[in-house]
Order: C-alpha cells, then sequence, then structure tokens
C-alpha cells in the first residue's frame, strides 16, 4: 500500500514539474508573440531583423522566466511561506542586480561643451553727458 502512495506521489510531482516548464515556456511564448512585430517591421534589413529578433528572444525569455518565478512564488507563499519568501527574495535580487548593472554599464551623459565666445574689442571711454540749458521760454502747446 505504501508503494502504491509514493509511486501516485512521484508521478505527481513529475507531473507538476512538466506543468510548470510548460507554463513558463508558455509565458515566454506569449512575450515572445506580443513583441514579434519589431522584427517583422524590420524585414526590409533582413540584418536588423534578425538582431531584433534576437534582441526581442532574450528579453522575453528573462522577463517571462522572471515573472514565471514571481507567480509561482505568490503561490507557494500560502503552503510554503518559506520557499515562496526565498524565490521572490531570489527573484527581488536579479532584477536589482541586473537593473544596476544595466544602469553601470550605460554609457555616461556627456555635456555639451559651451558655446565659444568671440572676443570683444575693448570699450574707449566716453567723455561725461553735459546737461543742457533751456535756450529761452517754451511755448505752451494748445
Amino acid at each position: 500500500m505504501e508503494e502504491m502512495f509514493q509511486s501516485a506521489n512521484d508521478e505527481n510531482s513529475m507531473m507538476t514539474w512538466v506543468l510548470r516548464i510548460v507554463g513558463i515556456l508558455i509565458v515566454i511564448g506569449g512575450l515572445k508573440t506580443m513583441f514579434e512585430i519589431l522584427s517583422t517591421l524590420l524585414k526590409v534589413l533582413p540584418f536588423l531583423s534578425n538582431i531584433m529578433s534576437f534582441g526581442v528572444g532574450l528579453i522575453c525569455s528573462i522577463v517571462g522566466f522572471a515573472w514565471s518565478l514571481i507567480i509561482i512564488a505568490l503561490a507557494w507563499l500560502f503552503y510554503r511561506p518559506v520557499i515562496g519568501i526565498i524565490i521572490l527574495a531570489v527573484v527581488g535580487g536579479l532584477i536589482f542586480y541586473f537593473s544596476t548593472k544595466g544602469k553601470k554599464q550605460a554609457a555616461p551623459e556627456v555635456a555639451p561643451a559651451p558655446a565659444p565666445v568671440a572676443p570683444q574689442a575693448p570699450v574707449a571711454p566716453q567723455a561725461p553727458e553735459v546737461p543742457q540749458q533751456p535756450q529761452g521760454p517754451e511755448m505752451p502747446q494748445q
């Protein structure tokens, strides 16, 4: 009787892992299908299309795998909280690592050089202005 329970438990465990892997592949495939239009738009230039297709596949694989692990960890939080928290911490740490690594590797922005200022000729000193005296009585205007 114990062998039957053990055999059934092993089959369920194997089926669970197969379904998890299939689920991860479905998520990755769905994301890749959503973003495939980017490489389709570049079919005019085949080398750009190949590069875009590779980049989309790589990014979708990383995001799909992380997303699947987050969903699996959230599902395990109720039944196995320690495993769920560990998986969430690992995924959070990987996301933090890759986001900071990406920011460090980005080329630093270079401030534009200031526009050259044309040299100005020295200004000659001017004589002070003398106020003018009125030249007679002013006539009222009508």
